[in-house]
C-alpha cells in the first residue's frame, strides 16, 4: 500500500506524469454544465478549481492547496481572487472572487468503487497563463477508496490539480490532487483525489 508520506510527495509533481489521453469538453454522454470549472493562476503557475458555493457576493471555488498557497496575483477565472482557507494537510483549499457572471454551483456527493467519474480541468495552466484555456474532461472509474483518498484508474493532465471529480449528476465526489505511477516500467498513471467529506469538512467555514 502507498504511503500517505509518498502520495504528499506526489501532490508537487502532477505536471511530471507523463502525458495520458484525454477527451475534449463536449462529450454526448455528458451532460453538465462545467461552466463553473474555472482556471485558477497565481504568481506560482497554477491548476483547476470548481465553484461551490456564492455567499454575500463573493463567489466561492474549491481548489488543492498546492495550487492556491502562493496567495500573489491570483485569478480566478481571469478575476482578481484571493486564498479564503487553506487545509494543507488534505491539499485543499478555498479561494473567493468577484464576478457579476453567473456560474454553476457544484453540491457535493459520497463516490464509491467502481463509480463512472469525470476529471476537469486545464491543462498547462501551471504555465500561469490568465488567458482561460480549453477545458478538458477525462472519464474513468473509481478504483479504490480510503479515509482521506479517492483513486481514479486513469492519469491527470498537468494543470489539472485542484480541479473536480463529477459524477453523472454533476456532483464533486472529490478534488484532484495528485498521481501514482503504477504498472510495468511505471507508465501508467493513476489520479489521486481527496473525498468530498474533506471538502465537507473545510466549507463548514462557510457555514454550510
Amino acid at each position: 500500500m502507498t504511503s500517505r508520506l509518498t502520495i504528499l510527495v506526489l501532490l508537487t509533481i502532477l505536471g511530471c506524469a507523463p502525458r495520458v489521453h484525454i477527451w475534449p469538453e463536449i462529450q454526448s454522454d455528458i451532460q453538465i454544465d462545467l461552466s463553473g470549472c474555472v482556471l485558477v493562476t497565481n504568481a506560482a503557475g497554477g491548476g483547476s478549481g470548481a465553484v461551490v458555493a456564492k455567499k454575500q457576493g463573493w463567489w466561492y471555488v474549491i481548489t488543492a492547496a498546492h495550487v492556491a498557497f502562493v496567495d500573489v496575483d491570483m485569478k480566478v477565472d481571469g478575476h482578481k481572487a484571493e486564498l479564503y482557507i487553506i487545509d494543507p494537510k488534505y491539499d485543499l483549499a478555498l479561494v473567493r472572487f468577484l464576478s457579476i457572471k453567473t456560474y454553476p454551483i457544484y453540491p457535493l456527493a459520497r463516490s464509491s468503487v467502481g463509480q463512472r467519474v469525470h476529471l476537469v480541468g486545464y491543462p498547462n495552466s501551471t504555465e500561469g497563463k490568465t488567458t482561460r484555456q480549453r477545458l478538458f474532461v477525462q472519464t474513468g472509474f473509481i478504483s479504490r477508496i480510503n479515509k482521506n483518498f479517492i483513486w481514479y484508474n486513469g492519469g491527470a493532465s498537468e494543470g489539472a490539480s485542484g480541479g473536480p471529480m463529477l459524477d453523472a449528476h454533476g456532483r464533486i465526489v472529490g478534488v484532484i490532487s495528485g498521481i501514482q505511477l503504477a504498472g510495468l516500467n511505471k507508465r501508467e498513471s493513476m489520479a489521486c483525489g481527496v473525498p468530498s467529506r474533506r471538502i465537507q469538512e473545510l466549507m463548514t467555514s462557510l457555514g454550510r
